[in-house]
């Protein structure tokens, strides 16, 4: 996967010289085209993360509106369109270029720059594993081992898995402690794939999805007319694992009975199936599982002592998803694409943006892993077809239950105002002194004293967000007579985010300029 490029195109290549070398002053990949269509052939099928399409405005005359729509086409996300015009050029008409905006580029080049910067923090995150051919699996030897089956970068996690290579090597029973979703089946996999039986069979059983009366013949088999209903010979699980593994999920949720037959066969290696005389042998390497704490259920009587430490000879304990936060944007992103192959989507996939994998990365995710998924694949089934990025904005759409729009957008307010305050240039702006109260019953009453209020304005505490915000905004955009690009350089965002800001604001008390 490429880093991030900004798309130039312009018929005077002297001019395309100039600004590349404007633009690589930010660090950024710059290709450069002479056509409009010659740039979208390159990368109508690319992978590359496009920041920007910075295209002159000479490339998409006489028919600008024409060449508007070739961009939509071929499912070009417009708001990565930029137009602009050279020193000594007249703009077009904006009503042909629809929303788009149309820089003076020489002349607005450091509010260009401003603009950039800021587009640059809803950039899709893509995580150094995934950068490239520095996968995680070249990385070191344990994640080498362990990608076919789990994917992690988080220390408590590999912690956690250190030592699981020689635990397969070994034919000793291995016990899987762990919260639901946490992927212990994937670990016991791993563990398999790894073992002397790994050209065995894997086999599985949910001890705690089989009802108490047929769990026994799940496990051991039957002979025919063992019981009612028995009307042939059933292999059982332990026979299904011969020469391989037998993993036993949900092992605390076995019944006391059954569980004084386990520990019988694990320790003799032979075993009667229901209703047979005859001895069966039994020779596949245990691995259990179970979220419930087996030593509380020993301590209650649930579960048997002898069993337990039969079991727990070498253990493995995951931690949750909320203690491998590292892991969330490594298992997001092998999730989406893993979706959007499985749904037959071409590429390129949409990515998710920087604000949506902190959103991912704050969220609780009880069911771990395994809510993780299924967020990312219902996102991927619901998300629009031309679009290239994932927003906050379709997480709350497609995510009430999980992230509601009230949240997110006063997050996001919540991060335009930090801009505004920690600036040291703007720190009078804001001024609040809770200190100067008389006491501190009287934070919230007319005692606290404000002076030096003719260079910024008073928020009481407990203001709401939104209004602070708004506030701030109409105050700074008084004190510099109205200008907006004064304004949005003064407050450290983009004129395009004011603009957006000052449209939500019904009752700007003065006029304003551009």
């Amino acid at each position: 996967m490429t880093s991030n490029v900004i798309i130039l195109v312009d018929i005077d290549t002297n001019r395309l010289n100039q600004i590349e070398k404007l633009l690589q002053n930010s660090h950024i990949k710059v290709d450069k085209f002479t056509g409009l269509a010659q740039a979208i052939a390159a990368y109508e099928n690319s992978e590359a993360s496009v920041l920007k399409w910075l295209i002159h405005i000479a490339a998409i005359q006489p028919d600008i509106q024409k060449n508007i729509a070739l961009l939509d086409y071929h499912q070009i996300d417009i708001n990565s369109v930029e137009l602009y015009v050279a020193k000594g050029e007249e703009k077009a008409d904006l009503a042909d270029t629809g929303a788009l905006r149309i820089w003076h580029f020489l002349d607005e080049w450091n509010a260009f720059r401003q603009s950039l910067e800021e587009e640059q923090t809803s950039l899709p995150v893509y995580p150094e594993a995934m950068q490239g051919n520095k996968t995680i699996a070249k990385l070191d030897q344990l994640t080498s081992l362990l990608r076919p089956h789990l994917l992690f970068c988080a220390p408590k996690m590999r912690q956690a898995l250190e030592m699981l290579p020689r635990m397969a090597q070994s034919h000793y029973s291995v016990f899987i402690g762990g919260e639901t979703g946490t992927g212990k089946e994937m670990v016991a996999r791993a563990i398999h794939s790894l073992s002397p039986q790994k050209s065995g069979p894997f086999i599985g059983l949910n001890c705690g999805a089989i009802p108490e009366n047929l769990i026994e013949s799940e496990l051991f088999g039957h002979e025919k007319g063992a019981f009612t209903g028995a009307i042939s010979n059933r292999k059982g699980k332990f026979a299904l694992a011969t020469n391989g593994t037998l993993f036993l999920d949900e092992i605390g949720d076995m019944p006391l009975a059954l569980q004084a037959r386990l520990l019988r066969v694990l320790e003799e290696k032979e075993y009667y199936p229901i209703g047979s005389e005859t001895l069966t042998p039994f020779n596949a390497r245990i691995i259990a599982a179970t979220q419930v704490p087996l030593e509380q259920a020993v301590q209650d009587g649930l579960f048997r002592e002898d069993l337990y430490y039969r079991l727990n000879i070498l253990r493995i304990q995951i931690p949750s998803l909320r203690e491998r936060k590292e892991d969330i944007p490594l298992l997001a992103w092998h999730f989406l694409e893993r979706a959007f192959k499985e749904t037959k989507r071409a590429k390129p996939y949409p990515r998710l943006s920087a604000q949506v994998v902190a959103l991912l990365e704050q969220g609780r995710w009880q069911g771990n892993v395994r809510e993780l998924r299924n967020v990312i694949t219902r996102l991927a089934v619901l998300v629009p077809l031309k679009i290239r990025v994932i927003t906050l904005e379709h997480m709350t759409q497609y995510f009430p239950e999980y992230f509601s729009s009230s949240m997110t957008s006063q997050k996001e307010d919540i991060n335009d105002i930090d801009l505004a305050v920690e600036t040291p240039r703007k720190k009078d702006l804001l001024y609040v002194s809770p200190n100067e109260a008389n006491t501190a019953d009287n934070i919230y009453t007319k005692n606290v004293r404000h002076d030096n209020m003719e260079n910024g304005i008073f928020i009481p505490v407990g203001t709401s967000v939104d209004q602070a915000q708004k506030k701030l905004i109409l105050a700074t955009l008084k004190a510099q007579n109205g200008n907006k690009m004064q304004t949005a350089n003064l407050l450290g965002i983009s004129e395009r985010t004011l603009r957006r800001k000052l449209d939500e604001i019904t009752d700007i008390p003065f006029s304003t300029q551009d």
